[in-house]
C-alpha cells in the first residue's frame, strides 16, 4: 500500500504535496492522513513493503528524536518513506541503518553540548557574582496554599484523604504532607 502522510490539513502546496509527489514519480496514493492520525496509524496499518510519502520530513516527529525514532519504527517493519520537500528517499536498507547511526551520533553531540554550555553559563554568571539557585531560607508557594479553608471544610464533612486529593489534581502524598506542615490536620472520627 502506498500512504501518503501531510501536516497541512487542506490542499498543501503542489510542489511538496505528498500526492502530486506520488503522482510525478509513478506511484497511485492509497490513504491519506495528516499527523494528527500518524502515531495512531503507524502502529495498526504499516506491513512490509509498504511505502508513506510526507510532505516534508517534520510530518515524522517534532524534535529530531522523534523523527530519528519514527524513520528506526518504518525501516525496521520494511516501509519505504519518501520527502517531497526534501525529495529524500529512505528505504529499509544499510544506508538508512547508516544515517540512523547519524542521527543517534548527532542527538549525543547535542546532549553534551547543552549540558557543556549550561556548566559554562552558570559558572559565568558564579563568577560575575550572582547567587544560583534558592535561598536557603526560601518560602516556595505550593499548589494548596490558601485553600487551607476548603480543605479543613472537606475533611469535617467526611471526604476521604484520597477523594479530596484526587479533587484537589494532587497526589496523596503532597496533601498528607500538606496537611502535617500546614497544622490544619484534625483528626477526623
Amino acid at each position: 500500500m502506498i500512504f501518503a502522510l501531510s501536516q497541512a490539513q487542506g490542499k498543501p502546496d503542489s510542489k511538496t504535496s505528498p500526492i502530486d509527489f506520488a503522482l510525478r514519480n509513478g506511484l497511485s496514493v492509497d490513504v491519506f492522513f495528516t499527523r494528527k492520525n500518524f502515531e495512531q496509524i503507524k502502529r495498526q496499518c504499516f506491513a512490509a513493503g509498504d511505502v508513506l510519502v510526507v510532505d516534508d520530513i517534520t510530518c515524522l516527529g517534532s524534535s529530531l528524536a522523534e523523527i530519528r525514532d519514527n524513520l528506526a519504527f518504518l525501516s525496521g517493519n520494511g516501509i519505504t518513506i519518501f520527502s517531497a520537500a526534501e525529495n529524500y528517499h529512505f528505504l529499509p536498507n544499510e544506508e538508512t541503518a547508516l544515517l540512523l547511526k547519524g542521527m543517534d551520533l548527532t542527538l549525543d553531540i547535542r546532549r553534551s553540548l547543552l549540558s557543556v554550555l549550561t556548566s559554562r553559563a552558570l559558572a559565568e554568571k558564579k563568577a560575575s557574582g550572582a547567587k544560583l539557585g534558592r535561598s536557603l531560607h526560601a518560602v516556595m508557594k505550593k499548589h494548596l496554599d490558601g485553600k487551607e479553608s476548603y480543605i479543613r471544610e472537606k475533611l469535617a464533612s467526611g471526604m476521604s484523604k484520597s477523594a479530596l486529593a484526587r479533587q484537589l489534581n494532587v497526589s496523596r502524598t503532597t496533601l498528607y504532607d500538606f496537611l502535617r506542615k500546614g497544622c490544619i490536620y484534625e483528626k477526623t472520627k
